[in-house]
């Protein structure tokens, strides 16, 4: 019996010493792990090796959570795969290789990746894939306003790449204002960093636009057009460059350019720059200058003018006649019915006219250059007329005429009661040719009588000062 079992047990212990492995994939069958206290069924790491097979997994420690898990879905291609209850916008980044970033790796036909620009949606059914070649650098990955995926790289990066499914950009210093953005990634020592920054927006909205009065807005694409619809009152026409509010437009050179109010059937043979026409009956003004909602300057349908200024108003006006003879009269008036000021006499000429220089002449003529600033000139004037009168209204008591040195001190004037004051400053002139005829009173000291002296020539054709007084 001892014997039998000294053998049993030597056969036993023989392979003991072999330490041979079991083959799970051969041997095992319907293996349960699930009391075990600790499992780690897929190879842990911080890379994804260039080479695997379809179905091989590996879990990569430096990815983002919920982004760590991969799986081998074609020969030597990696994809990440996103955990359980984790939501994902998709359209991701993926690094499949050191030197290969593939651009919405879930993006497929039957379930495309869509991206909404403006009014227009888009529908990526394939991904992009970005091969490196080498250089240091730094990408923006995004989707412009076409619907394109694109690659623009930093100002100093030195990156050589290709890119199949996309394009190729030019430089950014960021994300442009048009695209959506996805991601941005790092190389260096000619290859892809592990990780890129996810720059994907969950939700998002864009801005709304919303067209207030006489505007409209058309959207094609990222691309918003702002126009103006029209303002014009109804039947306005533009003809030809030719603006017509109201009417019909004019239909040569030679109508107006601008017609305000009921049509104007044309203008004059040289061609009318503004005509305003009012129609029969109309009431209102032409034109308005308000300020604070009151009207400073009106223009009435008549053809008058009226400007108010806080103390009331004062109406121009004129008329041409159509008598041989007859003058162009221009008139205004106060608040009064009685003119205050007019021109014309209708049958004389002018009667007020201003030289370049800027002098006046009352009558026929304007004084020459070289003569009088003011010349009062009565073409038909017989004998007794008076050129110029001055009345004094009843109770006046200012001064009719002054006469004022630069300081505006009054060295001569004509009283209201008609009398002559003559007080002139200053050292008295020497009496020569040119001031002969001069009166000229000095006020004396006390105890000393005043004089009035007037310069004139003696009977020895001399020029003295003599005393009136």
């Amino acid at each position: 019996m001892c014997k039998r079992f000294a053998i049993f047990a030597l056969v036993w212990a023989l392979p003991l010493g072999a330490q041979t492995k079991i083959s799970v994939k051969d041997q095992a069958r319907s293996v349960d792990l699930s009391r075990l206290e600790t499992v780690r069924p897929f190879p842990v790491s911080t890379f994804l090796p260039s080479t695997c097979v379809v179905g091989e997994i590996r879990f990569k420690t430096d990815a983002p959570s919920g982004q760590n898990l991969y799986t081998c879905v074609s020969v030597n291609t990696w994809q990440v795969q996103g955990a359980t209850g984790v939501f994902d916008p998709g359209f991701r980044v993926a690094r499949t290789s050191a030197t290969t970033l593939t651009i919405g790796a879930d993006c497929v036909a039957l379930i495309p990746c869509r991206v909404r620009v403006g009014s227009i949606v888009y529908s990526i059914a394939a991904p992009a894939t970005l091969t490196l070649f080498g250089g240091t650098g730094s990408v923006f990955i995004y989707v412009n306003g076409e619907g394109v995926v694109s690659v623009a790289a930093t100002p100093t990066a030195t990156l050589a790449m290709n890119c199949a499914g996309c394009v190729l950009a030019p430089v950014v210093t960021t994300f442009p204002l048009d695209s959506i953005p996805v991601s941005t990634w790092a190389a260096s020592s000619n290859q892809w960093a592990a990780t890129g920054a996810d720059q994907r927006a969950v939700l998002s909205m864009g801005r709304k636009f919303l067209a207030g009065t006489n505007v409209s807005l058309a959207e094609s694409g990222a691309e918003v057009t702002i126009s103006s619809t029209s303002f014009l009152p109804t039947e306005s026409v533009v003809n030809g460059g030719t603006l017509r509010l109201g009417g019909t437009a004019p239909g040569s050179a030679t109508s107006s350019l601008l017609g305000l109010g009921s049509a104007i059937s044309g203008g004059s043979a040289n061609g009318t720059m503004l005509g305003i026409n009012a129609p029969a009956g109309f009431s209102g003004d032409l034109a308005q200058w308000m300020v604070d909602g009151m009207a400073r300057f009106r223009w009435t349908p008549t053809g008058g003018f009226s400007a108010w200024n806080e103390g009331g108003t004062v109406t121009w006006w004129g008329n041409d006649s159509a008598a041989t003879g007859s003058a162009f009269r221009l008139a205004m008036r106060g608040n009064g019915s009685a003119h205050r000021f007019a021109l014309g006499s209708g049958t004389s000429g002018n009667f007020l006219l201003a030289t370049g220089s800027g002098k006046v002449g009352l009558g026929t003529s304007a004084p020459e250059p070289g003569g009088a600033d003011l010349l009062v000139r009565d073409a038909t004037a017989t004998t007794g007329s008076t050129q110029v009168i001055i009345q004094s209204g009843a109770g006046q008591d200012r001064d009719l005429l002054q006469f004022q040195d630069g300081a505006g001190v009054a060295t001569s004037r004509v009283t209201a009661v008609g009398a002559v004051v003559i007080r002139p400053e200053g050292a008295r002139p020497a009496c020569t040719d040119a001031s002969r005829g001069t009166i000229w009173f000095t006020a004396s000291e006390s105890g000393v009588p005043d004089k009035l002296e007037v310069c004139a020539k003696t009977v020895t054709d001399a020029y003295a000062w003599a005393g009136l007084y």
